[in-house]
């Protein structure tokens, strides 16, 4: 591997400052190489630096997978047009974190937590929370069987799953409705 370095850490600790270079590019998907001690954990944000004729920008990755030989394959988070193999990656050390609390009503933010309507030096943020971090489970939410009757007569039963789950099932189609209880 060349073209890659990273900075001394202490075992078990993050490594925000490795750097890696572009492997592959193929649309918003990009491979990406680090140094062997210094592979980015799954979730983590990546940042490039890329120049097209005068103007200067940053793409932001998310680590998705560990393919092996210090490879990791990230999601773009935006356009990669004009990213080409061995484009320095910077591992920030963390997962995409966006703005929470009382500093975020009445405004617009996208994915990585950028205001739109306003400069984000005009709020106060004052914590962030990681992209992928996990909801809190809600005592209301009931996890049961439901039976459903295609548009073909037959039932389609789903396994105990929560309800926002059972939306994503390619089984159940539009036109589906609840069983009754008679047969």
């Amino acid at each position: 591997m060349t073209a890659t370095t990273a900075e001394p850490r202490p075992a078990g600790a993050l490594t925000p400052g490795a750097t890696g270079r572009v492997a592959r590019v193929i649309g918003p998907v990009v491979d990406i190489e680090f140094p062997a001690d210094a592979v980015p954990d799954m979730y983590s944000a990546l940042t490039a630096e890329l120049t097209l004729g005068d103007q200067r920008r940053t793409i932001t990755f998310e680590t998705a997978a560990h393919l092996g030989d210090n490879i990791v394959r990230a999601i773009a988070l935006q356009a990669t047009d004009g990213l080409v193999r061995g484009v320095p990656v910077q591992d920030t050390g963390g997962p995409i974190s966006v703005p929470v609390g009382d500093v975020v009503k009445g405004h617009i933010f996208n994915v990585l937590g950028e205001s739109l309507d306003v400069d984000s030096s005009e709020l106060d943020i004052q914590e962030r929370w990681g992209f992928t971090a996990r909801l809190p489970i809600s005592r209301s939410s009931k996890v049961r069987p439901r039976c459903w009757r295609p548009a073909s007569r037959s039932s389609t039963c789903l396994p105990l799953t929560s309800r926002a789950e059972r939306s994503d099932c390619s089984a159940v189609r539009v036109s589906a409705r609840p069983s009754s209880s008679r047969r």
